[in-house]
């Protein structure tokens, strides 16, 4: 066994345990959206905790591993790899902006709520549409990512890749925007009727 093969393992586990914390991130963050109850909402943000917490574990084990094999074999001079490195630390990077002060918003209505089904300013909250398209965003860059180490293109067309994964995830999230906004223009219409 070379010290190669052995980071190679370790680059390999780390993916491994990272992509289970993403998948269970991904799934709580998509499972709030869809909880008809205060203890729904509780149970999968503490989840939402928990695989954050594993897939950071992970992603710092695939990068030790990843950097020595970027180092040892020369690949770091590749336009691919740096756009892609560059890439996931934006995306990881931003996650914690974007997502944490809303999942921190949410986690204190839902405390704060009563047992029983979901309150009107926490089912708001839970249906942010900006959160939805960050969301959606995230996991495109996160399939550009992918992509890039799939591939390999030259830099140039990295680059355009990881751009047209972001511009395809925001633009995934037009429909939420406006039907956010119309949800909020005619639930301000019911409260002005009343």
């Amino acid at each position: 066994m070379t010290l190669y093969t052995l980071a190679l393992f370790v680059h390999l586990a780390g993916v491994i345990v990272g992509l289970a914390g993403v998948c269970g991130w991904l799934f709580a963050l998509l499972g709030v959206r869809a909880a008809r109850t205060v203890d729904q909402v509780r149970a999968l943000l503490t989840l939402y905790v928990l695989a954050g917490n594993v897939g950071l574990a992970g992603v710092g084990v695939l990068a030790v591993g990843g950097l020595y094999m970027a180092i040892s074999t020369g690949l770091w001079q590749q336009g691919w790899l740096i756009v892609a490195t560059i890439s996931f630390v934006l995306v990881l990077a931003a996650g914690g902006p974007i997502f944490g002060s809303r999942v921190q918003a949410l986690s204190k209505l839902a405390n704060e709520a009563p047992e029983g089904p979901l309150p009107a300013p926490l089912a708001e909250r839970i249906a942010d549409p900006i959160a939805q398209v960050a969301l959606q965003t995230y996991i495109a860059v996160l399939f550009g990512v992918v992509f890039l180490m799939t591939t390999k293109p030259s830099l140039v067309w990295a680059i355009v890749s990881i751009l047209v994964a972001a511009a395809l995830g925001a633009l995934s999230g037009l429909p939420l925007m406006r039907t956010a906004r119309t949800s909020a223009s005619v639930s301000a219409r019911d409260k002005v009727g009343a």
